[in-house]
């Protein structure tokens, strides 16, 4: 294993990279150089995605998907529990700031308790 900040000489020794990045690994058997060029392919993937099969300017790289509802699962991640939609907004204010709306509906509600 090796930890430099000199590239020229990462890019040089180096065969092999693994990233570690949100939870998932990525084995690169390349050198560095070619590593930053699949990365920025990988990482591009999804932008691709959005903008050939959802199409339009929304789905410019500089302008962020946000969905309107999102599926909760009301269990462990293993349980035959039931899913409940809410709005996506409603959401992330809850996660958040650790808060439950006695305004929202029921089933949201129940998603977050």
């Amino acid at each position: 294993m090796v930890i430099s900040h000199d590239k020229a000489f990462v890019d040089h020794i180096t065969t092999r990279t693994i990233e570690i990045t949100m939870g998932k690994i990525y084995d690169y058997k390349v050198n560095y150089s070619k590593y930053l060029e699949l990365r920025a392919e990988r990482r591009q993937q999804p932008l691709r995605y959005r903008r050939d099969n959802l199409g339009g300017d929304a789905m410019d790289a500089n302008i962020p998907f946000i969905p309107e509802t999102i599926t909760v699962h009301l269990g462990s991640p293993n349980s035959n529990a039931q899913n409940v939609t809410v709005s996506f907004s409603d959401y992330v204010k809850n996660v958040a700031s650790s808060e439950i709306y006695p305004t929202w509906e029921e089933s949201a509600l129940r998603a977050n308790i």
